[in-house]
């Protein structure tokens, strides 16, 4: 619910010394209500007008807010799962690893224990890195 509302008005004439003058007032207006000249014109055609489009105006900040909200809330939900997840396959992997040190397959087992604490790790340093730069 943007408007727009671009107002021009140019005068011509001469000054005292005959020079030719040109005046020219430009006016712009932007945003989610009617230029207040054009609210006050609404009102004088149907009266209560300006009151519905303020009202009107409030309930879609309120419905955009309410929304950035849910939005935001979702986020936080996804990447909490994400962790959880993140976390429960690299437990998994360890446990994996372990149970093959346990059997005897010592090259395997330090592999993948190795590898799932770097892939644990290596987030916290790269995170740092990038934060450095900023």
């Amino acid at each position: 619910m943007s408007t727009k509302h671009q107002k021009s008005v140019q005068a011509s004439g001469k000054n005292d010394s005959g020079q030719e003058v040109k005046l020219v007032h430009q006016e712009a207006y932007q945003g989610p209500l009617p230029h207040p000249d054009l609210l006050v014109k609404y009102e004088e055609i149907i009266p209560g007008s300006a009151e519905r489009i303020l009202s009107m105006a409030e309930k879609e900040q309120q419905h955009r807010h309410q929304l950035e909200n849910e939005v935001i809330k979702k986020e936080i939900a996804q990447k909490g799962r994400g962790l959880n997840f993140g976390f429960t396959l690299a437990l998994l992997i360890i446990v994996v690893g372990a149970y093959l040190l346990i059997i005897d397959k010592s090259l395997q087992g330090f592999s993948l224990i190795l590898g799932s604490i770097a892939m644990i790790i290596a987030p916290f340093f790269f995170n740092k890195n990038n934060n450095q730069n900023k």
